[in-house]
């Protein structure tokens, strides 16, 4: 599971599937953040809306949330 924050929205990702993350450059404040939890990995985005970070499957589709 991938939640991504603050919109909350939660994709179910396959098991063994590895993610790509695109975050755009921020000229030097701070990037998005990351937790890793036994049942999640939550994406935070960088700044305070959402919308700015882009992730693919290992198989190239974009996951959209």
């Amino acid at each position: 599971m991938i939640q991504f924050e603050p919109a909350a929205n939660e994709v179910v990702l396959a098991p063994g599937d590895r993610i790509t993350i695109e975050w755009p450059d921020w000229n030097g404040r701070t990037p998005g953040t990351f937790l890793h939890r036994p049942d999640r990995l939550i994406i935070g985005e960088p700044g305070v809306t959402s919308g700015w970070t882009r992730v693919w499957n290992s198989a190239g589709e974009e996951i959209t949330y």
